[in-house]
């Protein structure tokens, strides 16, 4: 369903090299990936925006899937 690349991610803190990479898909949907300051760990936040709130949910819940089927 979704097809992601090194080449997709970009830095969206200034204009150079930054540890935080954005995707963006279809539909309204960005994803941004950044390690913890603090932690051995990976941070994921999921936005989805949509005129309808029913419709964000959803498109949050299929973002949720995926990164539980790519967790599996």
């Amino acid at each position: 369903i979704y097809t992601l690349s090194l080449h997709d991610a970009l830095p969206i803190f200034g204009a150079g090299r930054a540890n935080v990479m954005e995707f963006s898909f279809a539909e309204g949907r960005k994803m941004i990936v950044r390690p913890s300051g603090t932690e051995p760990k990976i941070k994921i936040y999921l936005f989805a925006e949509h005129k309808r709130v029913k419709k964000a949910e959803a498109l949050l819940e299929d973002m949720s899937d995926l990164l539980e089927f790519i967790r599996e």
